[in-house]
């Protein structure tokens, strides 16, 4: 019994024991919730909450009503300006947060957090931006520098300084003096490491190349390959920014309309091992994207098609905003592709599944990307035969300035042109065409004044004149490239000035003249490519024994004559030339052998109709004409002549056959 009564007592005790433990428990749970409220409430706490977020504005509501509620206890200093403008920020209310980062600056100790000092700077200059106010712009990004470069956290973050200097990027003034910017910051920081200055030099090229100086862009594109080259042990994803260098420099050899050297830019940017996955993603998926779109400007469009796959493959590894934007790009480019091989069906499928991701995309990490689809939507639509609706988008989007975009400008001047061109409508295919031509002569020129501007630079620059007596080499490389890149450039300033300069039109006929033909072609490759072209050339019979009889004026007017006829037919179907005395060569996009017999048909019943005497002709007393017809697909390595050479064989054909006849070769 007694045993039991002690069993009993120490339960008891276990009991009061375990109830008491409870209670300390219970009591300490509530005390630490408190605690850990208590420290969520600080403004020390909420600005790392706020840095570790940065660019993540997915701070929960219930949170930002607390913090609003903590912030109207507190003292109002440098701290609390600051995490209201933030707020502000969040809520778009951008001119309560100007307002709030204001105050921020005037209130800023040396003890305030490095985070605070250079993001109230950013914050606002991304808020001025969405007032589209560019006042400030610029000193705001020289505080936030000066504050960078005093910090050992930030003095190398490379997304700090290019989120800074992005908002002097919307137009070509702050963009010059962003360049100032980034350049002083370089020469007067200290402790900067490889990693930085690829990033900085990259960063200059980047801008350099926003305002057209393609010559500085280029030499600071090389001088970063050259940091990499000479520090590659010291640079963290040396491979990384390589594989993005290349890839700009083609992007340059793009826009300078050296297609091969484009390609072979970004083919050696593809062919560099990278071996974390995920930065091989970011930095080749775009590289392909750029292949894809030269390899359609070329008429390859089965080779483009191909180099999709590849994007395929590293979409998996990709951010998901940037995935996004990748997607679009890659549905465009395929949507093009189909477009030119004629498959609508596929093509339209594909913009829609764009336009699809676009309607839900809300960074920007490829600039232009409703641009791009627009003009996409403009060429299917072109290629489908509603020119009415390709015009129409064409013209809004002229509608709003294209900043650093003039070659876009100029493509869709041109597009717009061979719209009128194919509907016949002379007036304004002469004003597009016209308004293209000046807009490329003033580019050429602006291009060409860089040039020169910069190789006096160059010269004259002290500081390269060190560095050759250092390393004479990799001046000479840098030499070369720039005389390289200015050869290309004056080469296509003479084309421009050459096309000014020529008539397109042969005055005595009102044909196209040979000048003319090389242009069309160029300008229509990627159209015409794998599609079946159809060549005719005519020749008048006996022209000789009539001029010899009738005189060289009459001779004249039945040329003429013959070219109202060939005029009066081939509407809406291609075009015709004079390719030489009395002979005049059509050329038929599109069309097949039987839609060519069928041209040929009508233009020599014209002629006839017109019963132009001939009577010294051995065929008939009448003027007829005799015609060699050739008919192919036209293929990428194809050349004009070469295909009117055998429609010439044809011609030549018809007129040992009794001639006023067609013959095809």
């Amino acid at each position: 019994m007694e045993i039991k009564l002690k069993k009993i007592n120490n339960l008891k005790k276990v009991i009061i024991l375990f109830i008491v433990l409870l209670i300390l428990f219970f009591c300490f749970f509530i005390n630490n919730k408190d605690n850990i409220k208590s420290s969520t409430l600080n403004k020390d706490y909420i600005l790392n909450e706020i840095e570790s977020k940065d660019q993540d504005v997915n701070i929960k509501k219930d949170r930002i009503i607390e913090i609003k509620n903590y912030l109207g206890t507190t003292k109002k200093d440098s701290s609390y300006y600051f995490i209201n403008g933030y707020i502000s920020y969040i809520e778009k209310d951008y001119k309560n947060a100007i307002t709030n980062f204001e105050k921020t600056k005037e209130l800023i100790k040396k003890k305030d957090s490095s985070f605070l000092k250079i993001y109230t700077y950013i914050f606002e200059n991304e808020c001025y931006l969405k007032e589209n106010n560019y006042k400030y712009l610029v000193e705001n990004s020289k505080a936030a520098f000066k504050y960078i470069s005093l910090s050992k956290k930030y003095k190398n973050d490379k997304d700090t300084m290019w989120r800074t200097i992005r908002t002097l990027t919307k137009n070509n003034e702050t963009t010059e003096k962003s360049i100032d910017v980034l350049n002083n910051y370089m020469e007067n920081t200290k402790g900067l490491n490889y990693n930085t200055e690829v990033g900085i030099v990259s960063h200059l090229a980047y801008l350099h190349r926003l305002n057209f100086k393609y010559t500085q862009s280029t030499y600071n594109y090389i001088k970063a390959l050259d940091i990499i080259k000479n520090n590659r042990k010291h640079i963290k994803d040396a491979e990384f920014y390589e594989c993005v260098i290349i890839s700009n420099i083609g992007d340059l050899s793009y826009i300078l309309n050296d297609l091969k050297n484009a390609i072979k830019c970004y083919d050696k940017a593809v062919n560099i091992k990278i071996k974390d996955k995920k930065n091989n993603a970011m930095a080749k998926s775009i590289v392909y994207i750029n292949q894809m779109t030269v390899y359609i400007d070329l008429g390859d469009y089965d080779k483009a098609i191909e180099i999709s796959k590849s994007i395929n493959e590293l979409i998996g590894f990709l951010k998901k905003d940037v995935k996004d934007d990748i997607e679009m790009l890659l549905y465009q480019n395929l949507a093009s592709a189909y477009t030119y091989k004629k498959d609508l069906n596929k093509a339209e499928m594909l913009l829609n599944k764009s336009k699809k991701i676009l309607q839900y995309d809300e960074v920007e990490y490829i600039k232009n990307k409703e641009l791009m689809l627009k003009i996409a939507y403009a060429e299917f639509y072109e290629e489908q035969g509603n020119h009415d609706e390709a015009i129409q988008i064409y013209e809004e989007i002229l509608k709003n300035p294209l900043k650093n975009d003039v070659n876009i400008e100029v493509q869709i001047y041109d597009e717009i042109s061979n719209i009128y061109l194919e509907k016949d409508d002379t007036q304004n295919y002469i004003k597009y065409t016209k308004l293209a031509t000046i807009k490329k002569d003033d580019f050429e020129n602006q291009l060409k004044e860089e040039y020169m501007r910069y190789a006096s630079k160059l010269y004259e620059s002290d500081t390269l004149r060190e560095e050759q007596d250092k390393n004479i080499h990799n001046i000479i490389f840098l030499l070369v490239s720039i005389i390289l890149l200015i050869l290309i450039l004056i080469s296509r300033v003479n084309t421009i000035i050459t096309l000014k300069k020529s008539n397109f039109t042969d005055g005595m006929t009102n044909l196209y003249n040979r000048k003319y033909l090389d242009y069309y072609m160029n300008k229509n490759k990627k159209k015409i490519i794998n599609k079946n072209i159809s060549v005719i050339l005519t020749d008048i019979d006996y022209f000789k024994k009539y001029n010899d009889n009738y005189g060289h004026i009459k001779g004249d007017e039945v040329i003429k004559e013959v070219a109202s006829s060939i005029i009066e037919n081939i509407k809406n179907y291609g075009i015709a030339i004079r390719y030489g005395g009395e002979e005049i060569v059509i050329i038929l996009p599109k069309a097949n052998i039987d839609e060519a017999k069928i041209i040929a048909n009508k233009i020599q019943s014209s002629i006839n109709e017109k019963n132009i005497d001939h009577k010294y002709s051995n065929v008939s007393d009448k003027l007829t004409i005799s015609m060699g017809i050739y008919n192919k697909v036209y293929l990428y390595n194809d050349n004009i002549y070469s295909i009117i050479d055998s429609a010439d064989k044809a011609l030549y054909k018809a007129k040992s056959n009794g001639k006023n006849k067609y013959e095809i070769y």
